[in-house]
């Protein structure tokens, strides 16, 4: 008979303990957080990060359309030239997820885009960046070569080509 009093008396103290435990816990869950769900950043420091290393990868974007005369075609060839243009810097990494951050071309330029602070891809909170890109790269280079035997050791090579901005273009001769 005592030990049935003494549990019953245990039970009586510790069931409101755990009842107010429970209670505080869904008052947590329901206050809002500043902090992202996925990788546990705090959402103003990584929309500034996202701000800053999307401005980043557009000037790769940029660079890469200048050399090549296209915008890179997919996200893999974007960070592709970040490795090649940017060579020994750190990958951007979307901070809300710690993965790639998304890019696709439109017609008139391109789009980066983070997963937002859900940490999931193509949801509402997501955050998109669109750039503009121009429709002619900023200088144009083309070049041919041909070899000749001279006699010498080493050829001789001609090499042709214009070079020039949407203004003006020049050709040149070189020989080397």
């Amino acid at each position: 008979m005592i030990p049935t009093i003494a549990s019953a008396v245990l039970i009586a103290t510790l069931i409101p303990k755990y009842q107010a435990m429970i209670e505080e816990a869904q008052d947590l869950e329901e206050e809002p957080s500043s902090s992202s769900p996925a990788l546990d950043v705090d959402v103003d420091d990584a929309r500034y990060q996202v701000e800053e290393q999307t401005a980043h990868l557009a000037m790769v974007v940029e660079e890469y359309q200048s050399k090549i005369g296209v915008a890179p075609p997919d996200t893999e060839a974007l960070y592709a030239a970040w490795r090649s243009l940017r060579a020994g810097e750190e990958e951007p990494l979307d901070p809300f997820d710690g993965s790639n951050y998304g890019y696709y071309v439109t017609d008139d330029g391109f789009v980066i885009w983070s997963s937002g602070p859900d940490g999931a891809a193509e949801t509402e909170d997501d955050i998109l960046k669109e750039f503009p890109l121009e429709q002619c790269p900023d200088s144009l280079l083309w070049f041919t070569s041909s070899t000749s035997g001279t006699g010498r050791t080493s050829p001789a090579r001609t090499v042709r080509g214009f070079i020039g901005t949407q203004n003006t273009l020049h050709f040149l001769s070189l020989w080397t």
